[in-house]
């Protein structure tokens, strides 16, 4: 018996296809199983790319067709719909969105976490993403932990599967930004403090104080303009619905 789970990348097919194999007992394969070993050792929508792929399901099929009839086997298969969401085009934006984070800071395996988190309509588990990122459970946790910190990703517990989940929901943002201007308030209160230890009139003192001002100027800037956006988005939703 063969049960396939089709849909858009990031709705929870891994997922579920995991929960329905621990209640029939049987196997799973899933669609990044036949797509990693490609993106891992050939060139990008390259031939070998495309031949690699080709020949990794032509493998699984025949394993599967060896397999005994009463076996029941879960395929998880991507929807490819009218905006692109395939499997190649999801991978190229993501591997840009992961460098781009990098860019800004983040920890590769962090930026690598987020960008997966970012184009998955759902939540996802640490094992989802341990499966789909080809990592260790402790890099995932790691990144985590990161993405917590800085109010980027939100856990849930789900009382149904029983296990904790991920997710970026609506306001990641606007949370995010609001504990960025959070720390810009403490930095300016430090440097403010400071200030008086080289004493003001001394270039390290000044340089303490014009610290402290321009982190208030800029932090307060900040949480204005994330309430304006707010209310931007409060107002966009109301017209939405």
């Amino acid at each position: 018996m063969i049960i396939v789970l089709n849909g858009y990348p990031g709705v929870g097919k891994l997922t579920i296809g995991q929960e329905l194999i621990s209640r029939i007992s049987g196997r799973l394969l899933d669609i990044h199983s036949v797509y990693n070993v490609a993106f891992a050792l050939t060139e990008f929508k390259s031939p070998e790319f495309i031949d690699t792929v080709e020949k990794i399901e032509a493998i699984a099929h025949d394993l599967i067709r060896k397999l005994p009839a009463e076996m029941p086997v879960v395929l998880t298969t991507v929807l490819a719909g009218s905006y692109g969401r395939d499997p190649i085009t999801l991978h190229d934006f993501e591997e840009r969105c992961t460098a781009l984070l990098v860019q800004t800071g983040l920890p590769r395996m962090t930026a690598r976490v987020l960008a997966c988190l970012v184009i998955t309509d759902g939540s996802v588990t640490a094992a989802d993403l341990v499966q789909r990122l080809q990592v260790s459970p402790a890099s995932i946790s790691k990144a985590i932990g990161l993405l917590e910190e800085q109010k980027l990703v939100r856990l849930e517990r789900s009382s149904i599967r029983r296990r904790e989940e991920y997710t970026i929901d609506d306001d990641v943002w606007f949370q995010s930004w609001l504990a960025s201007a959070r720390m810009n308030a403490l930095l300016s209160d430090m440097a403010r403090q400071g200030a008086d230890i080289p004493g003001l009139g001394t270039p390290a003192g000044t340089r303490l104080q014009d610290m402290a001002q321009f982190l208030d100027h800029v932090g307060r800037d900040m949480v204005e303009a994330a309430e304006r956006w707010r209310k931007v988005l409060s107002a966009r939703r109301t017209a939405d619905h």
